[in-house]
């Protein structure tokens, strides 16, 4: 199957990044402040853990990880079930920017003074507030590339103005699931040429992301037309993009690999087989996903149909490798994600989703950081 090692071409080359907690966005020179009041100022909603809340009478802050599923009119926000009426004008009203994410809705559950409330909500957020605290715990470890090698950390440096943090939500709420050039937006559709690699935009701190009891960061991809081989990785661009562990969803193998020459092009790695191969000839479609947490990395499969292989009845489920890998094969912070093709041809991938929270509950998966596992192999 194609790998980031084999399949980096010329349109993978580093560029700066954008972090969302680490410096001012460019053009975002405005503070979420009360601007233009008169009289005395108005008095601020109540402070929680979470940041400031909305008045009395909207329910402020619904953690809400999207699911296909999840088709009755009701909402669970908080431990409590919003049914009816206010479940759909839960989903109604919520900016499609945050379902994209897939972490967040703001639940206004009195309509008639839900554009005054929030409006005071967003005035009274000298600080930040909602929108610094939501994004701060939906893109923990996550940055953005720039087009330049400029850098533009989310907290200013001394004597910067604050950013707008509403914009510099919408920003990476908007682009974080988006494709570098030359391919852009969320989709792929087709191919020119052999062994592509697409990067994504986003990327990950690995130094952010190590921490063992900090969030993690889930990545989603669909595949719903593939002629070839499509594999998920995680590059280490620092190092020249010549570190990488990809993942092959239809044999369901890891590999670890490391460029050790150029002319001819040597490739150095080991891999482990953690989930069942496909039968012979099937070619994956489906999701696929890879997670980042407490410095490890695991990644994620489900098919579209359980055609695939003699072992799944029933409705197709996401399946995992486990916590396979730490992260130290990379040789700097920044990690990227990358989708790497075999052959050129009609394909339909979709960047679906950046989340805190993958589709299954890691916890109660067995680690399998088992170095012996791993087979070594050299690549020309």
């Amino acid at each position: 199957p194609a790998t980031a090692s084999q399949g980096a071409s010329g349109h993978c080359k580093p560029g700066g990044a954008v972090q969302y907690e680490g410096g001012s966005a460019r053009g975002q020179k405005h503070q979420d402040g009360p601007r233009g009041q008169h009289g005395p100022p108005r008095p601020r909603p109540p402070i929680g853990a979470e940041g400031v809340l909305l008045p009395l009478g909207v329910v402020a802050e619904a953690v809400w990880r999207v699911d296909p599923a999840v088709q009755a009119p009701e909402t669970r926000v908080e431990g409590a079930l919003l049914r009816g009426k206010a479940a759909q004008h839960c989903r109604r009203h919520c900016h499609e920017s945050l379902v994209a994410v897939g972490a967040i809705l703001v639940v206004l559950a009195e309509p008639a003074i839900a554009s005054r409330q929030a409006a005071a909500a967003d005035a009274s957020c000298a600080q930040g507030g909602l929108w610094r605290a939501w994004g701060s715990r939906i893109f923990n470890g996550v940055e953005l590339w720039e087009s330049d090698a400029g850098r533009d950390a989310y907290e200013p440096t001394d004597g910067e103005p604050a950013p707008c943090w509403k914009q510099r939500f919408g920003l990476f709420a908007r682009e974080v699931a988006t494709f570098r050039p030359p391919f852009g937006g969320t989709e792929i559709r087709e191919l020119d040429h052999p062994e592509e690699c697409a990067q994504l935009r986003c990327r990950l701190n690995a130094e952010v992301l190590s921490d063992p009891a900090g969030a993690g960061v889930f990545l989603e991809v669909e595949v719903s037309s593939n002629p070839d081989h499509v594999t998920l990785a995680l590059v280490d661009w620092d190092a020249g993009g010549r570190s990488s562990v990809t993942f092959s969803p239809t044999t369901g193998t890891v590999f670890r690999e490391r460029i050790v020459g150029d002319s001819p092009r040597r490739i150095r790695g080991d891999y482990v087989q953690r989930l069942y191969a496909a039968l012979p000839g099937v070619r994956f479609e489906g999701s696929i996903g890879l997670y980042v947490q407490g410095g490890r990395l695991a990644f994620l499969r489900r098919w579209r149909s359980c055609e695939a292989d003699d072992f799944t009845t029933g409705q197709p489920l996401w399946e995992t490798t486990g916590f396979v890998t730490d992260l130290s094969w990379a040789q700097g912070p920044q990690l990227t994600p990358c989708l790497a093709f075999c052959k050129e041809g009609p394909y339909h991938v979709h960047s679906a989703r950046v989340s805190p929270e993958p589709p299954v509950q890691m916890q109660k998966v067995p680690a399998m950081l088992d170095e012996a596992a791993w087979k070594r192999f050299d690549w020309e």
